[in-house]
């Protein structure tokens, strides 16, 4: 009996010691995950969208005709941009857009011209595409961006307005200005 005694505590002398290496190897893995989630969760995963796009098509039917400009230009804590309508030689800024992290998240706040700001959270992002949301807010309630290659993307706005679920998308293309 006292020899049976002896190895259980044996045993549970060698339990405790692995059972304490395994809590301390799976606490060292966690802390490097979250340690690579951060270092990839940087402004730097929105680069791509550094420069100026220009979008042909949203002021066609326009009388005069214009286009639409976005310029994003990064550095070290955000993105910033402004969105420009370009009619007849005339241009006008009629948003000004920012992307910075903010209490540990990334948000898309857009300031229209003349209007306050509004504030969108990071939804979803990948290395070719980031969504922002803000469902209280009316039209857009989101706002994707999608690299289509290296000189195109896409910008899908939805939300609701007037009274419906509305869906716009711009097509830009990469410029040198």
């Amino acid at each position: 009996y006292l020899c049976m005694r002896s190895i259980d505590k044996g045993m549970l002398r060698i339990y405790l010691v692995g059972f304490f290496f395994i809590v301390i190897s799976c606490s060292e893995s966690e802390k490097n995950i979250i340690k690579e989630g951060k270092e990839k969760n940087t402004i730097q995963l929105f680069q791509w969208i550094e420069g100026s796009w220009v979008d042909t098509m949203s002021f066609q039917r326009h009388n005069p005709q214009g286009h639409f400009i976005e310029k994003w230009s990064i550095y070290q804590d955000s993105i910033s941009g402004i969105g420009i309508k370009v009619v007849d030689g005339d241009s006008t800024i009629i948003e000004r857009m920012t992307i910075r992290e903010i209490d540990g998240e990334f948000r898309y706040i857009a300031r229209p011209h003349k209007q306050s700001m509004i504030p969108y959270v990071l939804d979803s992002i990948s290395d070719m595409f980031f969504r922002f949301s803000n469902p209280a807010h009316d039209f857009p309630q989101d706002i994707s961006y999608k690299k289509v290659n290296a000189d195109s993307l896409t910008i899908t706005l939805k939300g609701i307005s007037r009274g419906g679920v509305i869906e716009k998308e711009l097509q830009l293309k990469k410029v040198d200005f």
